[in-house]
């Protein structure tokens, strides 16, 4: 559609962590768009009521259990609340637990999750339910219970930042950490996110459709739809540029740690096969 020439002035300045995740056997086939990764939103006021430190949140998943078993203990609250599960969109969290422990999903179209890493962190979020650190609350209803202050900590995307922030605004206090860690094992957080892709053969459109990419991956594409939703852009010069992001960023300082996870960024891995995403009967 726009050739090398084009793609290269396309994607000058995105990352290129980014770029590849768009890419099969090296060959683009979609554009990288947008993404998220993993982040533990947290109440500080439900911390504060239940004696922890609102400025040191849990760093590994030692500490996110026994903050969340004070905060079911200390108040009326849940504790802990991971977005891992559903066939919608909560399995890129569960990867992003899974591999961070050094698991994976699978090699070629062979299912590997449950390797002894994977099954390790599997247990991790066993033992948490079974100590009531883990709320045993429907995923659908998880968001709601953090946008109504009863959550204590919720791992999830950052497209959910602004909805959360206007919920807490004077009621409780909203923050945000990175993705806990296996001790000190550096976490390998995955991507929610998009990309883009033009089908059309017809040569008018193909360069419209080339067009219309190039806006919205333009440092003022990207300030727009980061400051709306929340999702991160893949051009970070623009993050601290007062031309562009940089006054949204200075009075949102929650989207940085979501920022600084992308030097980590994890392919999101689809499993093999047409039927894995149709319900069990």
């Amino acid at each position: 559609m726009a050739g090398s020439d084009g793609y290269a002035e396309l994607t000058d300045g995105m990352i290129p962590r980014g770029l590849d995740l768009g890419k099969v056997d090296g060959k683009t086939y979609g554009l990288a768009y947008t993404f998220s990764t993993p982040i533990l939103y947290y109440n500080a006021d439900l911390f504060r009521a239940a004696g922890l430190d609102p400025d040191n949140p849990p760093e590994d998943w030692a500490e996110v259990k026994t903050a969340a078993e004070a905060i079911v203990e200390k108040t009326d609250a849940e504790g802990f609340f991971p977005g891992a599960y559903g066939p919608a969109d909560g399995t890129f969290v569960y990867q992003a637990i899974l591999m961070s422990n050094g698991g994976n999903v699978r090699d070629g179209n062979t299912l590997t999750f449950a390797n002894p890493e994977g099954i390790e962190a599997v247990r991790m979020l066993r033992d948490m339910v079974d100590s009531g650190a883990h709320a045993r609350i429907d995923p659908a209803g998880a968001n709601d219970a953090m946008l109504s202050g009863q959550l204590g900590m919720y791992l999830y995307t950052s497209a959910l930042q602004n909805a959360l922030s206007t919920a807490a605004e004077g009621n409780w206090e909203l923050r945000v950490a990175a993705m806990p860690s296996f001790a000190d094992k550096p976490t390998t957080p995955t991507n929610s996110g998009s990309a883009l892709f033009s089908f059309s053969k017809d040569p008018v459109k193909q360069r419209a459709s080339y067009e219309l990419m190039k806006f919205l991956t333009s440092k003022y594409g990207y300030t727009i739809i980061t400051s709306k939703i929340g999702y991160l852009p893949l051009r970070l010069d623009i993050v601290d540029d007062p031309e562009f992001l940089g006054p949204w960023t200075e009075t949102h300082p929650l989207i940085r740690p979501n920022l600084e996870q992308l030097s980590r960024l994890t392919p999101n891995v689809a499993f093999p096969g047409p039927n894995y995403r149709r319900p069990r009967p």
